[in-house]
C-alpha cells in the first residue's frame, strides 16, 4: 500500500517541479496528462485556483491601467488652465501660487504615467523574449531627452563589443527611461549623466549628491524615495526597473557613491555574476 501511495505521489513531481521553476507572473494551468486519473481532479482544482488568481490579478492591473489612462485627459486640461493662469498673473503675489499649482499638476501627470507603466510591467510584459540590441535601445531612449542632450548634461558611451540580450524592447525601454529620468531629476541641474553600454550591461551614472549606501536597498521598494527628494518623483521608477530586470533574467545593481565620494550608478546586468555585490564601473 505504501508503495502504491509513493508511486502515485511521485507522479505529481513533474507538476511540483514546474510550479517551483515558474516565474511569479506565470499562472498558466498545469498539464494533466502526466498524472494518474485518480489524481487529475486534484490538479484540476489547482488549475481552477490558478485561473481565479489570474483573473483577480488581471482585474487589478486593468483597473490601474484604465484609471491612470483616464486621469491623463483631465490632468492635461487642468495643466493648460494653470498655464493660462500663470501667464495672466501680473504680479508675484498671484504668480507664485499659480506656478505651485502647475508644479503639482506636473507631478500628478508624472505619477499617472508611472502608474500606467507599472500596470504594463506588472502584467509581465518583460517576460517576452526576443533579441535586443542594447546600443540601439540606448540611442533611441537617450534621443528622447532632447533638452538634456542638447545642453550636454546627458551623454551616451559604448565600451568595447556589445552582445545582444534576450528581452522585451518596450519593457527595457521603460527601464532605461526611468533610470535616466531618475538620474537627471535627483542628480541635480549641474550633474552629468552618462549612459554606458558595455557587453551585456546597461548602466546609468550621475555625479550628483548620491544616496547613503545603507538606503540603497530601500529605493527599489514602491513609493520609496531617497533623502531630500520627498517632493520629487513618484517613488515608482526604480521599483519598476527592478521588476523589469527580474522578469528579463537580469539584475539591477545600485552603487553610491561611485566616483570621488559622489554620484549614483544603476547597472542592468544581463549576465550577472552571483558573486558580484557591487556595480562594475
Amino acid at each position: 500500500m505504501d508503495w502504491l501511495l509513493r508511486r502515485g505521489f511521485d507522479s505529481l513531481e513533474p507538476a511540483r517541479r514546474e510550479l517551483a521553476q515558474r516565474p511569479l507572473h506565470d499562472l498558466r494551468p498545469l498539464a494533466l496528462h502526466q498524472a494518474p486519473a485518480e489524481l487529475q481532479p486534484w490538479l484540476a482544482t489547482v488549475n481552477g485556483l490558478l485561473a481565479r488568481v489570474a483573473g483577480l490579478v488581471d482585474s487589478e492591473r486593468t483597473f490601474a491601467a484604465n484609471t491612470a489612462h483616464e486621469l491623463r485627459t483631465p490632468l492635461a486640461a487642468a495643466r493648460a488652465q494653470a498655464q493660462r493662469l500663470v501667464q495672466a498673473s501680473t504680479d508675484a503675489h498671484t504668480r507664485e501660487p499659480a506656478q505651485a499649482l502647475l508644479r503639482q499638476l506636473d507631478r500628478l501627470t508624472s505619477l499617472a504615467t508611472r502608474l500606467l507603466q507599472l500596470a504594463r510591467v506588472e502584467s509581465g510584459v518583460a517576460l517576452q523574449r526576443a533579441p535586443v540590441d542594447l546600443v540601439q535601445l540606448a540611442v533611441l531612449v537617450v534621443d528622447e531627452f532632447t533638452e538634456a542632450t542638447r545642453s550636454g548634461q546627458l551623454h551616451l558611451q559604448v565600451r568595447g563589443a556589445t552582445v545582444p540580450v534576450r528581452g522585451d524592447v518596450d519593457a527595457l525601454g521603460i527601464a532605461l527611461r526611468n533610470l535616466i529620468d531618475n538620474a537627471l531629476k535627483h542628480g541635480g541641474s549641474a550633474a552629468q549623466v552618462v549612459v554606458t553600454v558595455a557587453g551585456q550591461q546597461l548602466a546609468v551614472h550621475d555625479d550628483g549628491p548620491g544616496v547613503p549606501p545603507h538606503l540603497l536597498g530601500n529605493l527599489v521598494r514602491p513609493f520609496e524615495r531617497g533623502p531630500g527628494h520627498a517632493l520629487q518623483g513618484s517613488g515608482l521608477g526604480l521599483a519598476m526597473v527592478d521588476t523589469i530586470a527580474r522578469q528579463s533574467g537580469a539584475q539591477l545593481r545600485l552603487q553610491s557613491p561611485w566616483a570621488d565620494g559622489r554620484g549614483l550608478a544603476a547597472v542592468l546586468d544581463f549576465n550577472p555574476d552571483p558573486g558580484t555585490s557591487q556595480a562594475p564601473l
